[in-house]
C-alpha cells in the first residue's frame, strides 16, 4: 500500500533537542505531570476493532484525530465507541461527534460521563531546547516518552521531529506536553523515527470555533460532507495545506471515491507553490507507480530541504540505482546527512556499509 498518508515531512528547521535515544518512563526521565496521565485515554470500538489515543480538555470534551474517528466509525453513524484507560476499570461512552477538521486532522467528541482530570492548553509558543513529553496508546499499549530528538520541520500548522525509535503507529491523537503538563500539540502522524504534531494554536482555534456548534448530533457522514466541501473551496484558493489534505482524502477514500489522478493533481498544485511536504508525497506515489525517475526527482527536491526520511530514501535510490545511476558515494553522503539528524534507519544503513567494507 502506498505511504502517502504516512509521509509527513520536511525542511531543515532544527529545534535544539538531543539526538540521543528516546527515554522511556521512569521517575528520573519523566516528570511528575500531575493528573496528565489520567486525562489520556485509549479510544476504541466496543468490539475491539481498532484503537487510537485521545485526551480530555474539559469534563466531557475529548480530543482525538479525525482519521482515528473515521477509522473507528467505518461508515457507521453510531457504533459503540468507548474510552478505556490503563489501571482504570472505567469505560466511558462517546455520545456525540461535535466537530471534525480534515485540515488539522482533529475531532472533538462529547462524552456522556463527566471526568475530573483534564488538560489545559499552553498559551505561549515553544522555546528552543524545551523538553517534550508524549503520552499515548500505540497499538493499545500505554507509553510515555520524553525528549524525543530533533525537530526537523516546522511550519504554521505543525512540528515534525525525530523520536529515535521504531514507528509508534497508533499513538495518533495523544497530547504532546511540556514540563508543566500543559498541551503544546496533538500527535497526528507517525513514521519510522518521525512523529508529527498539530500546534496548540490550531487546537485552540478548533476548540473555540466548534464546541457545541457544528455537529450537534452524532451524524458523522453529514459533518464529513460539509468538511470536504469546505476543504475543496479552501484548496481552490491555493492553500497548500488544503491541497495536500484534499489529495489525502482522494487517496484514502475518506468521504470521496478514491481517485489517484486527483491525488497527483492536488499534490502537484501544492508542490508548484514550493510546499516541500508535497515533494515527498509525490515521490512516494511515483515510486509505488514504478515511475522511479519521477520519484527520484521529487525525492531529491525534498532531501535538499533537509528532511531526514527523504535524505535516507534518496540514499537508498542511489544505493540501488532506482531512478538514477547507482552511486555508492552519493548514497553514503545522503545517509550521513540523515544520520546526523538522528534518523536511525540512516545510521543503521551506514553501520551496515561499514561492516560490509570490513569483511
Amino acid at each position: 500500500m502506498k505511504q502517502f498518508i504516512i509521509s509527513i515531512l520536511l525542511s531543515f528547521f532544527l529545534f535544539g533537542f538531543s539526538p540521543s535515544k528516546a527515554d522511556f518512563s521512569s521517575s528520573e526521565s519523566f516528570p511528575q505531570l500531575g493528573n496528565s496521565e489520567q486525562a489520556v485515554w485509549k479510544i476504541h470500538r466496543l468490539d475491539q476493532r481498532g484503537s487510537g489515543t485521545g485526551f480530555f480538555i474539559g469534563p466531557n470534551h475529548f480530543i482525538t484525530n479525525f482519521h482515528v474517528i473515521h477509522f473507528l466509525l467505518n461508515g457507521e453513524d453510531s457504533p459503540d465507541i468507548v474510552l478505556s484507560q490503563k489501571g482504570n476499570p472505567s469505560v466511558l461512552t462517546v455520545g456525540k461527534v461535535l466537530a471534525i477538521s480534515i485540515l488539522y486532522d482533529l475531532a472533538l467528541l462529547e462524552i456522556e460521563e463527566d471526568v475530573t482530570n483534564y488538560l489545559s492548553l499552553r498559551e505561549d509558543p515553544l522555546e528552543p531546547g524545551e523538553s517534550l513529553f508524549l503520552i499515548a496508546y500505540p497499538k493499545g499499549v500505554f507509553t510515555k516518552m520524553r525528549k524525543t530528538g530533533n525537530i526537523v520541520y516546522e511550519d504554521d500548522q505543525r512540528y515534525d521531529f525525530t523520536i529515535n525509535r521504531s514507528s509508534i503507529s497508533g499513538a495518533s491523537g495523544g497530547p504532546v506536553l511540556e514540563e508543566q503538563g500543559r498541551v503544546v500539540g496533538v500527535i497526528f502522524g507517525t513514521d519510522v523515527d518521525i512523529l508529527s504534531m498539530v500546534k496548540v494554536n490550531h487546537l485552540k482555534e478548533f476548540m473555540a470555533e466548534n464546541i457545541g456548534t457544528r455537529c450537534p448530533v452524532f451524524n458523522f457522514e453529514r459533518c464529513l460532507g460539509e468538511e470536504i466541501k469546505n476543504l475543496k473551496e479552501l484548496a481552490e484558493t491555493n492553500s497548500v495545506y488544503a491541497q495536500k489534505k484534499l489529495a489525502g482524502v482522494y487517496y484514502g477514500g475518506m468521504g470521496l471515491d478514491k481517485d489517484f489522478n486527483e491525488v497527483y493533481f492536488w499534490l502537484k498544485r501544492a508542490a508548484e507553490q514550493g510546499h516541500v511536504p508535497a515533494y515527498h508525497d509525490l515521490a512516494f506515489n511515483y515510486s509505488y507507480d514504478l515511475d522511479f525517475e519521477s520519484a527520484f526527482l521529487w525525492m531529491k527536491k525534498a532531501a535538499e530541504q533537509g528532511y531526514p526520511p527523504s535524505q535516507y530514501e534518496l540514499g537508498l535510490m542511489y544505493h540501488k540505482g532506482k531512478g538514477t545511476e547507482q552511486n555508492l558515494d552519493q548514497a553514503v553522503q545522503w545517509f550521513e546527512k540523515a544520520a546526523r539528524r538522528g534518523y536511525s534507519p540512516a545510521q543503521e544503513a551506514l553501520a551496515l556499509i561499514e561492516r560490509q567494507k570490513s569483511n
